[in-house]
């Protein structure tokens, strides 16, 4: 099971949406595909380390200025338009249909309702309907259309926005969508955040509703449920469940993209010290995922930072 919200939602669905290759050209009445593409049952589309260089090079095509004068002068409070976050998509991801996923998959948006999820596990009850059978393009549209930055995503006749609006750490959603007919103890979990800004480390409850994008609109107060899934899975899973997140001294926008290198640097910082920590995080994780492949341990951060 792989699990992303937002930007998040690239990652998983990189990694679990099959390589493609188109075979001949023709026409599905029923989904307006124009191709006929042949999937791998066995390879995604992305391996981790090819996904960390498209973040490190290709970030700064997901935010796609206006082009009319128009709207650079408006008053639309959206800073960026879909072209390059579509255009980057649909070079990835094809047509490819969450029913091609290689692996159970949940990538959660909001809507009028809350939080809707688009999963495998849904589609493949009905792969025919493309109202839930949707296409990834579409699914990372709608989990990546941040207020303030987007404007909302329409698939059909429904209005999504960014999943983390109320799903921000999908480890619990993932968790209870995973877990039928599975004993608890053979479940392990993982759950990566995307760094976290705290004003006063003191008191985190205080700011415990904001993401980085509402600083472009101060008085939205959205809660991202950062601490509950974390208590929930603690309690559930104990050392079966581990979430490692990265503290930042200084808040980092949504499209700030000369931060990466930073960024990264603070991550393979984080990666270190969980493997120089006496506990050995990564070494419990791997333990608990009860591999019986010869991996030296020692080895083990090396493959997780790619």
């Amino acid at each position: 099971m792989i699990a992303g919200t937002s930007t998040g939602g690239i990652i998983a669905a990189g990694l679990s949406a099959p390589k493609f290759n188109p075979i001949y050209e023709t026409f599905d009445e029923l989904t307006e595909d124009h191709d006929e593409y042949e999937y791998s049952n066995l390879v995604p589309i992305f391996s981790a380390s090819e996904l960390l260089n498209i973040y490190k090079n290709e970030s700064n095509k997901l935010f796609s200025k206006p082009k009319s004068w128009l709207n650079i002068f408006s008053n639309v409070r959206d800073e960026y338009t879909d072209e390059g976050r579509s255009t980057k998509f649909k070079k990835y991801f094809g047509k490819t249909r969450l029913s091609h996923s290689l692996t159970k998959l949940v990538i959660p948006a909001a809507n009028e309702n809350g939080s809707h999820l688009f999963t495998r596990y849904d589609t493949c009850k009905n792969s025919k309907n493309i109202e839930v059978n949707n296409t990834f393009v579409d699914i990372l549209m709608a989990t990546m259309a941040a207020p303030t930055f987007y404007l909302p995503y329409q698939i059909g006749n429904k209005t999504f926005k960014d999943g983390g609006m109320y799903l921000n750490n999908p480890a619990s959603t993932a968790y209870d969508k995973a877990s039928y007919n599975v004993p608890k103890e053979k479940i392990s979990v993982l759950s990566l955040g995307t760094g976290y800004y705290l004003p006063d480390p003191s008191n985190p409850d205080q700011y415990s509703n904001l993401l980085f994008w509402t600083q472009n609109q101060s008085k939205l107060m959205i809660s991202t449920q950062e601490y509950k899934p974390d208590h929930k899975m603690y309690e559930e899973l104990k050392n079966h469940y581990q979430r490692w997140q990265v503290f930042f001294e200084e808040p980092i926008r949504f499209d700030d993209c000369d931060s990466i290198s930073n960024l990264l640097e603070l991550g393979y910082q984080y990666i270190e010290e969980l493997d120089y920590s006496d506990k050995n995080p990564i070494n419990t994780l791997v333990e608990s995922f009860n591999l019986e492949i010869g991996i030296d341990q020692n080895n083990i951060s090396q493959l997780i930072t790619g």
